[in-house]
């Protein structure tokens, strides 16, 4: 496997984020790692962080190349890139690091030793989501799930190697697969959208707007990949350090292209705000596939996103909802604005009114 283009920016994205995690979430005392994009190639250490990363279905220890015994003692892996360079080990040191911290990572989630932050109480229990430390695990079952299990994990990884992915999802960090159950990994938010707008006991308008425009600005760069999230609601945005919002929940996400809808056999979506068109199609029995819109993600956008209204000043109400919702409401799917102008017009809103 070769390491180069989305592979690098998958490198230089997710796995320091995953070691500076799991640093945090160990408290060991391990001192930031220099990395560089040539830290591991084919040729130091046979194998590109992509193939420790993914470790296709299982997050093996036993499938890497290296020799990582316990027993070794917890000072040989505590050596930066440069004293790794300066004994002659290339970044081997870096890899060992990363094998390591997935190890860890792997048996405290099969160990159980995480606690419960979300559970589907639906009639099926689809998932569940644990934490431990700064990890948050999303836990599928096949039993469950069996109409698009595996799916999520492909989507994500896609879209994980994408220009900017870091700044407008939640990237998946490592994923693996055990007795028919997957396990996905990703960094800890404080709550969902949903929940802050929820709990919140003040208004403050400069905020609402400051999220609707980051959840547009994230949907626009969904859009802008080729993709249609077909899910797209309020508790699917999380909140991070410093007030920033990103997009999760890729499981039913397609790839539509420069189309305008794309055609798939599988459901998706929230009941209360699914589109128009996309209901329509539900409720009739005689269809085995449906029809996604890009415009069908800006339905829903602002179905949802009508609740952020609570935390406004009652004077900014009606006008966010007449110019930011309203257009994206509309009943036909070629009369609705794209994302792009929902996040020109927020920026003029806070740039100009706020």
């Amino acid at each position: 496997m070769s390491y180069n283009g989305s592979y690098r920016r998958r490198y230089e994205q997710a796995l320091p984020r995953l070691l500076s995690l799991h640093r945090e979430s160990s408290g060991g005392s391990e001192r930031r790692l220099a990395f560089t994009n040539d830290a591991i190639s084919n040729r130091e250490g046979g194998r590109t962080p992509q193939d420790v990363m993914l470790f296709e279905d299982y997050a093996n220890i036993e499938q890497c190349s290296l020799t990582m015994c316990d027993e070794q003692g917890e000072e040989s892996y505590c050596q930066d890139a440069n004293e790794t360079q300066v004994k002659g080990g290339g970044y081997k040191g870096i890899l060992e690091k990363l094998v390591r911290a997935i190890s860890s990572i792997r048996n405290t989630v099969l160990q159980g030793r995480t606690t419960v932050c979300y559970e589907d109480r639906g009639p099926k229990n689809r998932t569940s989501i644990r934490k431990f430390g700064h990890f948050a695990v999303k836990i599928i079952s096949r039993t469950t799930v069996r109409h698009s299990y595996g799916r999520e994990r492909t989507e994500w990884h896609k879209l994980g190697t994408k220009r900017n992915a870091r700044r407008y999802i939640n990237l998946m960090l490592l994923c693996f697969e055990v007795k028919n159950t997957m396990y996905f990994v990703s960094e800890l938010g404080h709550c969902d959208l949903f929940d802050y707008v929820k709990n919140q006991r003040y208004t403050s308008t400069t905020t609402a707007y400051d999220f609707t425009l980051q959840a547009a600005t994230a949907l626009a760069w969904l859009h802008d990949q080729g993709y249609v999230h077909r899910d797209i609601k309020m508790e699917n945005f999380i909140l991070f350090p410093r007030n920033r919002l990103k997009l999760i929940d890729f499981e039913f996400s397609v790839y539509c292209g420069r189309k305008q809808f794309v055609e798939t056999t599988l459901r998706a979506g929230t009941k209360p705000f699914l589109a128009p068109e996309v209901f329509k199609q539900y409720k009739d029995k005689t269809l085995h596939t449906y029809k996604f819109y890009y415009a069908s993600d800006c339905y829903s956008f602002a179905k949802s996103f009508i609740l952020i209204k609570h935390i406004m000043e009652h004077r900014f109400k009606n006008k966010f909802h007449n110019m930011i919702l309203e257009p994206l409401l509309r009943d036909q799917p070629c009369y609705r604005t794209n994302m792009k102008y929902i996040k020109n017009k927020l920026k003029f809103c806070i740039e100009n009114e706020l």
